[in-house]
């Protein structure tokens, strides 16, 4: 049974207890403009005061339903419904059943405006990234990769890891060639408070040992800025020849996770599991990626020229891989 930490009046006074103490506050902003937005147009089309709406949850629930469809037909993105419903199961969470309808009405509008999903990265052309990082001397980067399409991790949980985040076999005392990543600051985190990725390729975690075995645990494993990063995605993947334009259907950073979760799928098939390790709530989402040829497609739009390229340096990932592993200067 966990032990309740002690904590000072002190530390707890800037803490928000609210339905949206727990949100970032991009998100906190982003719904309370929403949500006010909703009361102000309810008010102006039925005429009454918002309070009047919210006596209820079946007529909060119907004007919900009322202005996903004002939303639809006006034009406005798909996000600005979703969130509006939030906002309001923020507010009232007692009257969350009565949302159904509005949650309906959502999932009619996405079944007419699909969302475009992210490119998905073969797993030939992410080990060829891997080649290209290693040759260009740039093995933190190539770690950066090899944690997020492993772990199935988001751009903004893997780029702020430090060394107390990575648990690697020496840390635990064990022999299992397995890894694991705590997170922090994800997603999902109203959800689940505390989250972890595995790793458990094994060269993947005996890289990891050698290159931050011995950093403090007060170091980050990157140091590298979103800028930074993308300057060098850029750099790696337009050598390969692969669009890193997301308007162009390219491959960006956010991609890492989706491809991760393909390539798992294609080794085990065992959907249940990939859907734990990603942490995903919803069954369906992680399904959007397993459906995807795009990542064919992606093979398909490259020249002979960069498509030998890219077979080559795959074939030759794990080699250099291992030489750096038993390099003289990143000994475990």
């Amino acid at each position: 049974m966990p032990r309740p930490r002690r904590v000072s009046a002190g530390a707890r006074a800037g803490v928000n207890l609210d339905a949206t103490g727990g949100l970032t506050a991009v998100v906190a902003r982003r719904r309370e403009q929403l949500y006010h937005d909703f009361c102000s147009w309810a008010e102006r089309e039925l005429g009454c005061h918002f309070s009047q709406l919210c006596c209820t949850g079946l007529l909060l629930g119907t004007t919900l339903v009322a202005f996903g469809k004002f939303l639809f037909y006006q034009g406005s993105p798909k996000y600005v419904f979703s969130e509006t419903i939030n906002a309001c199961a923020d507010r009232f969470k007692h009257y969350r059943a009565f949302f159904a309808s509005a949650w309906s009405v959502l999932t009619r509008w996405e079944e007419e405006e699909p969302a475009e999903r992210s490119m998905i990265i073969p797993v030939s052309v992410f080990k060829a990234a891997l080649a290209v990082s290693l040759l260009w001397g740039w093995p933190y980067f190539a770690a950066a990769l090899m944690v997020a399409f492993n772990g199935l991790l988001r751009p903004g949980e893997f780029l702020t890891l430090k060394r107390r985040n990575l648990l690697l076999p020496r840390d635990l005392l064990s022999d299992l060639p397995v890894a694991y990543v705590r997170l922090l600051n994800t997603k999902t985190k109203r959800f689940m408070l505390r989250q972890h990725a595995k790793i458990s390729d094994a060269l993947t975690v005996k890289f990891l040992d050698a290159i931050f075995g011995s950093c403090a645990y007060a170091e980050p494993l990157f140091n590298c800025s979103p800028y930074v990063f993308r300057r060098r995605w850029d750099a790696v993947f337009q050598t390969l020849g692969v669009r890193t334009d997301e308007s162009s259907d390219g491959v960006t950073p956010k991609c890492l996770r989706g491809s991760g979760a393909t390539w798992l799928y294609q080794v085990t098939e065992n959907i249940s599991s990939i859907q734990w390790r990603g942490r995903w709530q919803q069954r369906r989402t992680l399904e959007y990626y397993l459906q995807d040829v795009t990542g064919q497609l992606l093979l398909a739009d490259l020249a002979e020229s960069h498509r030998q390229q890219i077979r080559a340096l795959a074939a030759s990932s794990g080699a250099l891989m291992a030489h750096f592993v038993h390099s003289s200067g990143f000994q475990p």
